[in-house]
């Protein structure tokens, strides 16, 4: 399907569109990022001809500051979604919090069937971003390629 890319007036965001019927598939975003969400569109789309199996629109492609207040970061994946997670106002253990400290989250989470549940699923949530970006290991790059592996293996099944 051909895609359009669209500068939002006044700003430095764009808009991805189909062309064709003018459905919008991103509102604001990055010029980097609605490049990126038009290569995992073409992908997507050549996978789906051939009959492959499709990438996971769930991978992490980058992590910026968030722009919504109360929160820390955004996670961009790789369809252009954006996810925003963790409190702007704590210190995590990727931030140099003591393990106890990052034990204490895990308690507190864990002990969450909601959290939990989407945690151990896999489910893209403010929750496990939070529990694998920020309090996996003192190291926030580490921490992205692990849970992108882990999103892949889960897909693959």
């Amino acid at each position: 399907m051909p895609y359009s890319i669209h500068k939002l007036s006044g700003q430095n965001l764009y808009r991805v569109r189909l062309k064709d019927t003018g459905q919008i598939l991103s509102y604001a975003t990055t010029l980097e990022n609605a490049r990126k969400q038009i290569a995992y569109l073409h992908m997507r789309d050549a996978q789906k001809e051939r009959g492959g199996a499709l990438p996971s629109p769930l991978q992490i492609v980058s992590i910026e500051k968030s722009r919504r207040k109360g929160k820390k970061l955004c996670a961009v994946l790789i369809d252009g979604k954006r996810v925003d997670f963790g409190s702007d106002v704590s210190t995590t253990f990727a931030e140099g919090a003591s393990q106890q400290k990052r034990d204490s989250y895990f308690k507190r989470h864990l002990g969450n069937a909601v959290e939990r549940n989407k945690i151990q699923n896999l489910e893209m949530s403010p929750a496990l971003l939070s529990a694998y970006v920020l309090w996996l290991t003192p190291d926030m790059e580490t921490n992205v390629k692990i849970l992108n592996e882990r999103l892949l293996r889960a897909q693959k099944g």
